[in-house]
């Protein structure tokens, strides 16, 4: 019982000195209470002598897409001056233009026939050419959270920004191209978690390294069939309209299926479905860190490949390829039994057909990147293994691995 009075006795000396300090009845409120509020207060105070950056555009977290043209009309027409036939620059100048802003200022750009945009001193901003609609988009600078998901048949670059003598490197947040189906998708430096997650088709390079789970659910292509879809007569459509247009579509679909048997009706759309190209994504690899865990975890079709041109003895991490139901993974470097994931073997030769394949992809990979001033150490290393592949191909093909998945049975693999 000595420590439980011990304790009853510091508690009322600290409420009788506060007392004398206040004189009031806040002495009796508990001391987590008063720390709570004092927390409170201070918050109060923070927010209150924050003084925010000159910004060039109206925050409003939760207008819709009308209500931000309105409220920034001004900042949107005064970019939209600088269109020249096709093309648009907008300088981002670091902070001036909210995420979402860009983005409006872009489809403005696009409704008024612009093909070609260029952002400049970009750090970070989010959402960068999502649902924008045009032949090409350049980033200079670090892209943001979420850029650039549900493109399709865009031509993404990603270059370092080097404006008032301030390196942006030109590498890419968290969950950037996100479903996405890019004509090509071309980053000169790295990329964080979920890069190209549900990709579903289009080329995608990347100069150096890559962070976890890339190419999460990597798919099998586009079927051309969907390409050759026009959407553009659908736009208008009321509701009535969109259902009469399904009710139309399924029963011709089920005329279709009763003047069959059951077997060639399948045959007639697994056609379709095969009509596809498949995604490619290439790392190069940067001296700083090698690719993340979980690279092109649970995978249903694509095709990763991992360049190592560092020579780093290990380029990557844990967990490779796990879950992985369709597509391959070529990899060039050390490769242990122990870092593969669940469901896939390893592979130490290539075919003729794999081979053929990767020359062509390094080959553009390297005309890509080859005059882009990445960086320093980057640039050496690039160059000494572009001189040793256009010399020695044969013994770079050596060095990779291919790594595939395995059938339910166990047996068979798709090699």
């Amino acid at each position: 019982w000595l420590p439980g009075l011990a304790s009853v006795g510091v508690v009322l000396l600290d409420h009788i000195l506060s007392w004398f300090i206040h004189g009031s009845w806040y002495s009796w409120i508990s001391p987590s209470a008063r720390l709570l509020e004092a927390m409170h207060k201070e918050h109060e105070n923070q927010v209150k002598i924050v003084s925010s950056y000159n910004s060039e555009y109206n925050i409003f977290i939760f207008s819709s897409y009308e209500e931000l043209k309105i409220s920034n009309r001004n900042v949107i027409d005064n970019h939209l001056k600088n269109i020249k036939d096709d093309s648009l620059i907008i300088d981002v100048k670091i902070n001036k233009l909210y995420s979402r802003l860009i983005n409006v200022i872009m489809k403005e750009a696009v409704s008024k026939g612009v093909k070609k945009i260029i952002l400049k001193n970009v750090m970070g901003q989010r959402l960068i050419g999502t649902g924008v609609n045009c032949d090409e988009i350049t980033v200079e600078g670090l892209v943001g959270n979420q850029s650039f998901a549900f493109i399709k048949g865009v031509k993404v670059n990603v270059l370092p920004s080097r404006d008032n003598n301030i390196l942006i490197p030109a590498n890419a947040q968290v969950g950037v191209a996100n479903t996405s189906n890019p004509l090509e998708f071309n980053i000169a430096g790295h990329v964080n978690d979920l890069f190209a997650a549900y990709a579903v088709s289009g080329v995608f390079r990347v100069a150096k390294s890559g962070g976890a789970r890339n190419l999460l659910l990597m798919k099998a292509g586009l079927p051309q069939e969907w390409n050759r879809l026009n959407l553009e007569k659908y736009r208008n459509y009321n509701d009535e309209e969109i259902l009469d247009e399904l009710l139309l579509r399924y029963h011709k679909r089920k005329a279709l299926r009763l003047s069959k048997k059951w077997s060639n009706f399948l045959a007639t759309f697994e056609e379709k479905l095969n009509d596809r190209t498949l995604p490619v994504a290439i790392y190069g690899l940067g001296v700083e860190r090698g690719m993340g865990d979980y690279f092109m975890e649970y995978a249903q079709g694509g095709i990763g490949i991992v360049l190592n041109i560092p020579n780093l003895e290990n380029p990557m991490g844990y967990y490779i390829c796990s879950g992985m139901s369709a597509g391959a993974a070529f990899i060039r470097g050390k490769v242990t039994q122990n870092q593969l994931g669940v469901g896939v073997k390893k592979i130490d030769y290539l075919t003729d057909n794999d081979i053929v394949f990767l020359e062509r992809e390094i080959i553009r990979f390297i005309k890509t990147f080859e005059n882009v001033d990445i960086d320093k150490s980057y640039n050496k290393v690039f160059n000494e293994f572009a001189n040793r592949f256009y010399k020695d191909k044969e013994d770079i093909f050596e060095e990779f691995c291919k790594i595939i998945p395995i059938t339910v049975d166990g047996v068979r693999t798709n090699e």
